[in-house]
Formats: C-alpha cells, structure tokens, sequence
C-alpha cells in the first residue's frame, strides 16, 4: 500500500497530462479500495470510516427474515439504523440475535445484487438500503481450497500424517510384544465412524482389515496404518478427504464448524492486518495522502482519505480544545481547506452526537479497547442540555462532552437507553470528565 502511494506521488510529480493523472489516480485508488475489500473478508472489528462520521437518515423499520438455521430464535427481525451502520456491523447484529457465524451471513435484497464478504466495509447507506426495507439474511455456502496430501515425493505433509497419527493413537485397543495395536475391535470402531455406517457386517470389516494388513497380522499395525493412507493419498484421495470429513475436518485439513456460532474463531480480531486501520495510524502515510490531494486536488484522493479509518492524532487534538475560542485558533491555524473540512466533519459529528444524547435520552459514549470501566472519580451523569437556549443563543452549545459508559457492564460501541434507539458504534476515543462548572 505504502509503496502504491509513493510511486503514485512520483507519478503525479513527474507526469504533464492531466488526463493520464487522473486515470493512474482512479486506478490507484480503485486498487487500494479492492485491497481493502479482501483484508476484510473475514470482519473488521466494527472499525467505522471517515465517511461514517456523517450519520446520514434514521432508517426505521428494516426487516430481516432470517434464513439460517432451524435454531433461530427468531425468525425476522427489525432494526433501527443509520445509514452510517456497515454491513459488518449490520451482520454482527444479525449473527448474536442467531448465534451464528456472522462470517456466514449474507444479505439478500430482492431485485438487487447479493450482498456477501467484499461488501463488509460497505456502509449500507451507500449500497440504498431504505426505510422498511424488507432483507433476507441467508447461509453463505462458502467452497474451501483443497489442501495437498503429499508433496512432490509423494510424501505425506506433516499436518495429513499427524491427522493420521491420531486416528491410529485414538482406536488402537491392544498390545501386541509392546507395541499399540488395532484389534478386532478398535479397527471395527474405526471403520463404523469413519465411514459413518452402522451395518457394516464382518465380512466387509475383515476385507476392509485385509487391504490394510494386506493379508498378513490380524492386527493392524502402525506402519501399515500409514502406509495405507499413504497409497490412497496418491491413487484415491478423495476417498481420504472423504474420510476426513467423517472425523470433522476439512477440506482445508482444519476443523469443520458444525454449529458455527457468533463467536467464530476464523473472525478476525487482528486490527493491524487491516489496511484501513494502518493507513490512519501511520502519521506519516497519513500525511502523505493529504499532501497528494493539496497539490494535484484530485478527487479519487478524497474519497480514499474518506474510506479509511478517521485519523487518531486529528481526533484527539480536536477533543483536547477547551472552548469555541481554541477551537477557532485551531481552525484558523490550519492553512489548509482540505485539513480544515477534514476537522470541521469531526467537530459536527462530537457535536450532533451530544445533541443526540439529550433529545433521544440515550448515552452515547466512546470506549478505549483496553478500559472496560469509567474512573471511579468521573461523574457519569451527562449535564442536562436547554435545547431552547441553545437556540436562542449559540454561545450556550456544549463544549463536546463525552460521557463515560456505566459500570459493570459490556457496553463498548453499543447505543444504550431505550430499546427501541438506533444502534450506534463511533471513532474510538477515550472517557472525557464534564467540563468544570
């Protein structure tokens, strides 16, 4: 990513057509954008864009019958959203009301195209979900890649033979001269699961017996176990992924999820994996988009600043200014108007967000990953809001408090109050105490 940009920035410096400008611009962006689409495919921790600071329409009513699994709870719900709400967010919703996978949720909309993994970034404002829309949630059938057997020796791979191992370790019931064994018994065991039959009869378990020991021992031993599979992951392995899906493993040779929950291990909880994130967190990179789109004021470079992640360092500064003086000395210090739009759509969204605290009597509040609870010392009740002062005279605005979330509870990202409020995740930043009276 780092080094797309860098020879984007040569190129612009160097390059005299306007017309070849943009297009290597568009393509570069569209390219970073594809980037981010396929870093996300398996979630993305409900980390919110620049573009989601504006909340966009209340969507109200936007049924989803939910066609996943028999277990549902329900079988449609209703959800009260913004447009800013991503579908990740939307599918995480969907996948605790289920406890379902919600890397196994896609999202039908009739007449219109699915709504599947590369649009997890996606806001669902931007993709025209409306008021009283009626969405269909429905099981991604996903086809993993299969994992070679053996290498180009004809050897197994390790994880196939350590597999294999362990089938052996698990139904040998005997010892024959001081080495573990398959009787009668255990090999029977084994035939019945792994082939997930109950009526094999004996003379189909002892042929089956007799291509392992090859006529030799009623026993089977372990050299003869994995030579066995050894010779079927060459001439027939189908047959041993078959085999494999039996005992619970994939294609992929890793556990299959037979009741996949909300709480997915393969979702994933890395945010430094994630583009998005990096690029925001990177000063210096960050700089350097802004400089990009100051000099050659290209739009594609706008809206790749608007698809990443809002700018920790920018954020922060803004939260520290005390009052509307500081406020318009930051402004005024910033020589650039796209720097300055840039802070002037966070300062609209701290502002709109405690305005919405007070008319919908719902905290809405921001929490640092690694706190789980407000300072003791923090009074956690939000100062009461005269809208009708606010009106007359906008001198008596709050200053942006951000109240604390209550104790003793999960509440990160979450809109808590009246049920019946939207749900609401913001850019992450710490409890902010109320200003000093």
């Amino acid at each position: 990513m780092v080094e797309a940009l860098a020879r984007l920035r040569h190129f612009l410096e160097t390059e005299k057509d306007l017309e070849a400008k943009s297009s290597l611009t568009k393509l570069t962006v569209d390219m970073l954008r594809n980037f981010f689409q396929h870093s996300e495919l398996n979630g993305n921790q409900g980390i919110r864009s620049y573009s989601a600071l504006e909340r966009g329409i209340f969507l109200n009513d936007v049924a989803i019958d939910l066609n996943l699994t028999s277990k549902s709870q329900a079988k449609t719900i209703v959800i009260h959203a913004y447009q800013s709400m991503s579908v990740w967010e939307l599918k995480k919703t969907i996948a605790k009301v289920c406890d379902f996978s919600p890397l196994q949720i896609s999202i039908n909309r009739t007449g219109k195209e699915l709504i599947g993994q590369h649009s997890n970034a996606s806001l669902i404002g931007d993709l025209g979900i409306m008021c009283m829309e009626k969405l269909s949630a429905i099981k991604v059938y996903t086809q993993t890649k299969n994992a070679p057997l053996v290498n180009s020796r004809n050897e197994y791979m390790p994880n196939v033979k350590r597999i294999i191992e362990t089938w052996f370790e698990h139904y040998s019931d005997t010892e024959v001269d001081g080495e573990r064994v398959m009787g009668d018994e255990g090999f029977n065991l084994f035939m019945r699961e792994t082939t997930a039959s109950s009526i094999l009869d004996n003379i189909k378990l002892k042929q089956s017996k007799n291509q392992f020991t090859e006529g030799q021992s009623e026993y089977v031993t372990r050299e003869q176990f994995l030579r066995f599979y050894q010779t079927k992951c060459i001439e027939k392995p189908d047959i041993v992924r078959s085999n494999f899906r039996a005992h619970q493993i994939g294609a992929d040779l890793k556990p299959l999820m037979t009741h996949p929950s909300a709480n997915d291990p393969k979702e994933n909880k890395d945010l430094s994996s994630l583009p998005r994130h990096t690029l925001a967190f990177d000063q210096e990179v960050f700089e350097g988009i802004f400089e990009l789109l100051e000099q050659h004021q290209m739009e594609d470079i706008f809206v790749l600043l608007h698809s990443i992640r809002v700018n920790p360092a920018t954020f922060f500064q803004i939260l520290t200014l005390k009052d509307r003086e500081s406020l318009a000395a930051h402004l005024a210090d910033d020589k650039s108007m796209y720097r300055k739009f840039y802070s002037l759509k966070i300062i609209a969204h701290l502002f709109h967000e405690h305005l919405s605290t007070q008319q919908e009597k719902a905290v809405v509040f921001y929490v640092d990953p690694k706190s789980s609870a407000a300072p003791a010392s923090v009074d956690k009740s939000p100062p009461k809001l005269d809208l009708q002062a606010v009106n007359d005279d906008p001198n008596n605005a709050p200053t942006g408090y951000i109240p604390p979330p209550p104790e003793g509870r999960e509440v990160t990202g979450t809109r808590v109050g009246n049920s019946d409020q939207a749900p609401f995740i913001g850019p992450l930043a710490p409890p902010r105490p109320p200003p000093n009276n």
